[in-house]
């Protein structure tokens, strides 16, 4: 076998990782195609539902007047883990898709409660408490913000922790 088909993870694996970044607050990068033929990236906020992945910005970012010109995109999400990099813990995913971008305060709204709802979460988890008042900030800009929502169409993933531990 293959060193790389090793490492791959199963389509299942990789939405069990996805949900993983997503309660641990991984931050994402987003890739459009820039205006000068260059990728654009940014670290993004996000959510992973039903089969998509869902973003906020401001509607005159530059990542949304590229998805405008181009609706093609890649993520990236890598695994976070405490005490520096080690190769063999290294886990990740790189997913091409189409972005559609919904421009709906409403839609704004709903989704921004959802980033919340998934952050507020996790801090209750380790025992902080959500600020209501970023919500409220944020959810009074919908009108100058767009979501983007990330179609999944090509997977690719990497689990180096599957490989045996004399690999490396």
């Amino acid at each position: 076998m293959k060193q790389r088909d090793a490492i791959k993870m199963s389509r299942e694996e990789a939405e069990v990782f996805l949900h993983e970044g997503m309660q641990k607050n991984w931050t994402m990068f987003l890739a459009t195609n820039g205006p000068g033929g260059y990728p654009h990236i940014v670290s993004m906020g996000w959510i992973y539902k039903d089969g998509r992945i869902f973003m906020q910005t401001y509607g005159r970012s530059q990542k949304v007047l590229n998805l405008r010109r181009d609706p093609k995109a890649a993520v990236i999400l890598e695994a976070v883990f405490p005490g520096g990099f080690e190769h063999r813990k290294l886990r990740g995913l790189m997913i091409r898709g189409i972005c559609e971008l919904e421009e709906s305060p409403e839609r704004v709204k709903q989704v921004l409660r959802a980033m919340w709802e998934n952050g507020a979460a996790r801090n209750r988890s380790i025992g902080a408490r959500p600020q209501t008042e970023l919500l409220d900030f944020v959810a009074q800009r919908a009108q100058k913000r767009v979501v983007i929502s990330f179609l999944p169409q090509k997977w690719a993933s990497w689990d180096h922790g599957k490989l045996a531990s004399e690999t490396y």
